[in-house]
Order: structure tokens, then sequence, then C-alpha cells
């Protein structure tokens, strides 16, 4: 937006928000989105799976973000629902609905209970005075923020990512913070926390011929027959001693970053062309770990250690649905069958224990 436009924008005044009537601040926001102009934004439009995305931003280089990061349906599945999502910074758009946060009670929690009685989703970060609102019956959202700075560095690798949660849990595809190894049409998800080898596991396979739908949050679907993997981001993220014990360079040019964790960046499909699948289906939930013994050793868990494996993390970074998010989790480790692993030492012999596991598993 042009500067001169900008001068002709009155800033908005600043309104005390409580509980009580933080609905309607929602409301508000959701509606001085949706009235817009189209010169003022720039507009991006992704199908992703499912999910036909209208992108409306104030800094062109958050629609950049997402262009980057997520994966497109190549195969135009006819979507089964749109998400019609706006983002807003104060210094592009003065003119913005703002707000302080004026009640005693801090926390997600309580702002969570107050859009409820709505039938609102959203989110505050007070630190950075970040608003997110989702409408789950119009498919719109907005998120506001003072300037297009504001967004952590963490942001720039899954933009966006609670939108896409909510919205894709309204065609039962919600997002899972996991990972995914497959062969012939079928897939293992990686599920635990951050250092537990989920990544490395998953691009060990990969190198060694396996598919994937993604290492770090994919799509997961109950079906009648069980449960389907599609993918949502087709970034994978590694430290530079994880890619040489697998035996690629720092260097490739093919590879970007360091990212805010010092990770490499890259497409998978690029480094591995053929290993990016667009749908597996899951036969069991592996909880890797990293001991450094010479072979790797798998044994039973039960769908209890899956569930802690799983929900921490999800909890945490997937915020605002956690009813349906529980009963989501609990079904989806009810459904498969869980093994511990104890990941070997050698990239081999991993990847050999996963194409083995994978044969036996498949019907």
């Amino acid at each position: 937006m042009a500067s001169s436009d900008r001068r002709s924008v009155v800033l908005s005044p600043v309104r005390d928000v409580a509980r009580k009537d933080l609905a309607v601040f929602a409301r508000d926001a959701l509606a001085f989105a949706r009235s817009l102009g189209e010169g003022r934004l720039t507009r991006r439009r992704l199908r992703l799976h499912g999910l036909d995305l209208d992108l409306a931003v104030s800094d062109p280089a958050y629609a950049q973000a997402c262009e980057r990061v997520y994966a497109t349906d190549p195969m135009a599945e006819a979507p089964q629902a749109g998400l019609r999502l706006t983002v807003l910074d104060g210094q592009n758009v003065p003119d913005m609905p703002r707000c302080i946060w004026t009640d005693d009670v801090i926390g997600g929690g309580p702002i969570r209970d107050a859009l409820e009685v709505d039938n609102l989703l959203g989110l505050h970060d007070r630190e950075l005075d970040l608003w997110q609102f989702y409408d789950p019956e119009t498919g719109e959202g907005v998120q506001l923020m003072p300037t297009p700075e504001t967004p952590p560095p963490w942001e720039a690798s899954v933009p966006l990512r609670l939108f896409l949660h909510w919205a894709m849990h309204g065609i039962g595809r919600p997002l899972v913070h996991a990972g995914t190894v497959g062969l012939d049409g079928d897939c293992v998800f990686l599920a635990g926390a951050g250092g537990a080898g989920k990544s490395g596991t998953t691009l060990c396979g990969i190198l060694d011929g396996l598919e994937s739908v993604g290492d770090d949050y994919v799509l997961a679907e109950l079906c009648a027959d069980g449960v389907i993997a599609r993918p949502l981001v087709k970034i994978m993220k590694l430290d530079r001693d994880g890619l040489r014990r697998l035996g690629v360079d720092p260097a490739d040019p093919r590879l970007q970053g360091p990212n805010w964790q010092g990770k490499l960046e890259f497409e998978f499909e690029r480094l591995c062309p053929g290993s990016g699948a667009q749908a597996l289906k899951g036969q069991a939930i592996l909880l890797p770990s990293v001991t450094g013994g010479e072979t790797t050793r798998a044994r039973r868990a039960s769908a209890k250690e899956a569930m802690m494996a799983l929900a921490p993390s999800s909890f945490a970074q997937l915020f605002g649905a956690w009813r349906a998010d529980l009963s989501f989790l609990a079904e989806f480790c009810r459904r498969l069958p869980a093994w511990r692993v104890e990941l070997g030492s050698d990239p081999a012999e991993v990847a050999g224990f996963l194409r083995e596991f994978l044969g036996r598993s498949s019907p």
C-alpha cells in the first residue's frame, strides 16, 4: 500500500477489551477484514489438500512464506472447504481494529473460553500483541499484529498453522505433529519430542528410496478403513551434523538457511525426486529415540504411550481446539499400533529396519 494511501487513513482508536466483550471485538475484526478493498492487500490462492486457501496480506512477505512452505495439491482435488484468511499489521493498515486486553485473567484458556461462547476460535500472544480470530461457520480468519516484524522467527517455518489446523478440523483432516515414512502406499508416523530423531529418521528413509508426506506437520484423516496421511509442508529441516551423518553435503545448493534454529531447510522432493507422496495409509506409530546402539530395536508400546508422545507438542503448538484435538488424537492412537524404536547408529541399518517394518505391516 502506498504511503500516500496510508496518510489518508485515520488511525483506529485502541479499545479496552476483556472477556465479556472479546467476541464482539473479534466479530468487528473479521468484518473489517471482509470490507477491505482489493487494492490494499496482496492476495494469493493456494489449493491445499481439501482446502482452498484465499490469502490476503498487508505484508507480501507473508504470502511468499506460505508459497515457499506449503504443499499444494497437484491432483487438484475438489476442495471440501475454503479458508478466507486476512493478515494485517498496523504499520501498513493503520485503521485496522486495535485493542488492549484489560482483563485481570490472562492466558490462553480464558480467551479460548470467551470466544467459544460465540462459536469462535482464537489466540492472543500477549508478548507480541498478536491476535488471531477464526469463525468456523464462515471459514474466515483474521490476524492482527502491530508491525510486519511482529511474528516470531519460527513462524516462517509453518506460517499461520493454527488457522490451517482449525480449518482442516472442519473437514476431518487436522494437523498432526509427526513425521512420516512410507512404502507402496503405506506409512508409519514418527512421534516424539524434539531431538527424538523424527526428522533424521524420515530423511534416512527418503534417502533410501522410501516416501513421505512430511517430517513435521502432516494432515491426518480418520477413515472407515484406517488413517490417511497427506502433505501440508513440503520443507524439511535438519542441522548440518545430522545431514552429514546421512551422507548429505550441507553445502548442497538445494539446501537453504540456516533458519532460527541453526537448521538448514530444503524441499525433500527436490533432494530426492519421487519421495513426496500425496497420500499414505497409516500402519503404525513409531516412537523413536536416539540411543547410539549398533542396531535398531523395537518393542510394542501402548496407545497411552503414543498419546503421551503426540499430545504435549500438539497441544502446545496447535492451540485453541483442545476438545476436538483430544478426541481426534485419542482415536488416532487407538486405531494404530504403537512401537518404541531405539534407533541404531548406522543410517543404512535404520533404513533397512524401516523398509522391513513397512513390509511386515502392510496388509
